[in-house]
């Protein structure tokens, strides 16, 4: 079951402030998600969360917390790719953007965007030169993005493998510069 809430920006930028202010006293983004943002910013465990849902019906929207596709096909690499990523790092806070664009929180290592109408793929940039993944790149072309980071699109399952490698070399390079 989906809980809905409307936020407006100035909220949405609060709650972006909170979970890097969380992150930083836990020491980690490991598990940091918009419940437990709210969470702590409420001081409310778990048990309380069901408070959250006595909000007004008429006033609700739907916010995912994850990047999601109309086209199957593409929702599959979405999907196929956090679970490897979250697999090996666990928790991975994705935080949208008005383009489109879901960025890695706190330390913005990756970013990935659904790419349905036209490429029917996943867009994802990641930190690092593109040699620095030349030994993990697989049947990806990593190409040069803007200023420290590399992009590649990921369009079939057999890649999705490949841009796992690649996601999570790029969280170790973030965490060694």
């Amino acid at each position: 079951m989906s809980k809905t809430i409307r936020l407006e920006d100035s909220t949405w930028s609060e709650l972006e402030r909170k979970g890097i202010e969380l992150a930083s006293s836990r020491g980690s983004a490991i598990g940091i998600t918009p419940d437990a943002i709210i969470r702590y910013i409420l001081e409310i465990d778990d048990s309380s969360t069901s408070s959250l849902t006595t909000l007004d019906p008429s006033l609700a929207v739907t916010t995912s917390t994850r990047p999601h596709s109309s086209v199957q096909s593409v929702q599959q690499l979405i999907e196929g790719i956090l679970s490897g990523v979250e697999a090996i790092l666990g928790p991975v806070t994705l935080v949208p953007t008005q383009s489109g664009r879901w960025i890695s929180q706190p330390s913005n290592f990756f970013t990935m965007k659904p790419q349905d109408a036209r490429n029917r793929d996943v867009a994802v940039t990641v930190y690092g030169e593109p040699q620095d993944f030349s030994n993990l790149a697989g049947s990806l072309i990593i190409r040069k993005d803007r200023s420290s980071y590399s992009r590649f699109n990921v369009a079939t399952n057999q890649e999705v493998n490949d841009a796992i490698r690649v996601i999570c070399a790029s969280a170790d390079l973030k965490d060694k510069r």
